[in-house]
């Protein structure tokens, strides 16, 4: 497996000193599917957003298929990502669903015959094409969610990343993002790193977990069977 991934002594802190991420050491491979498990608080969100750059590091380097993330390079490196936010309110702002989605291709500078192509298909992937010319704020959360998938999709990332990605959806809503994940971005051999402390999702979803408390890695392994441990009891909610 290709190493896709590298975040080699990374250390960061927020600038009131309230808290950081220290020591952080791992790496991705291509393909796989890894969780960034931990409560709420144990620096999830904040090591994602060091992976997108929307953060900067203290120390240490992060390197995306071999190129160290910086300020130089960072419009190439998010070509290559896909963050689907938490909260995907802070994603979908456009006048149209439509036009929301074309964003990330057109920033891409892709012609326009390309990003017309990539929108209809991704909003066909997300069951949304009909509701194209339709305004974002007139869709419900678990719609709006998907508009933000089909954002990335349209970008055709090597790598997806999804903060807490069921978080605040009824169970169809989950039962139906999940099935789309499983289908239109997991069969396709794309990498996925998501945030979660839904101990049923990584033992389920994830091939490898990546536990974080106080912002410090304290576990790195195969997810499967992590029902079993007591580090699951502790770290993760009941299944």
């Amino acid at each position: 497996m290709d190493t896709l991934v590298e975040f080699q002594n990374v250390e960061f802190e927020y600038p009131e000193k309230t808290f950081g991420l220290y020591n952080i050491n791992f790496q991705i491979e291509t393909g796989k599917k890894y969780a960034i498990c931990g409560k709420n608080g144990a620096g999830k969100t904040t090591l994602l957003r060091l992976l997108m750059g929307l953060e900067e590091i203290k120390t240490g380097t992060i390197k995306i298929e071999g190129q160290e993330l910086s300020k130089r390079n960072l419009k190439e490196i998010r070509q290559k990502i896909g963050f689907v936010f938490q909260n995907p309110d802070s994603q979908v702002f456009s006048a149209s669903v439509y036009e929301d989605v074309a964003f990330g291709p057109r920033n891409m500078g892709l012609e326009a015959e390309e990003i017309d192509k990539r929108v209809i298909s991704a909003l066909e992937n997300v069951d949304l094409v009909e509701y194209k010319d339709r305004s974002p704020y007139q869709l419900s959360f678990g719609q709006k969610k998907r508009v933000a998938i089909a954002g990335i999709l349209a970008m055709d990332p090597a790598i997806i990343v999804l903060d807490e990605p069921f978080s605040n959806l009824d169970y169809p809503s989950k039962s139906s993002l999940k099935e789309l994940l499983e289908t239109k971005v997991i069969h396709k051999g794309k990498t996925i790193i998501f945030a979660s402390h839904n101990r049923k999702l990584i033992n389920e979803w994830a091939d490898i977990a990546l536990f974080l408390d106080n912002g410090e890695i304290i576990y790195s392994d195969i997810a499967k069977g992590l029902v079993n441990i007591e580090l699951a009891d502790k770290y993760l909610g009941p299944l």
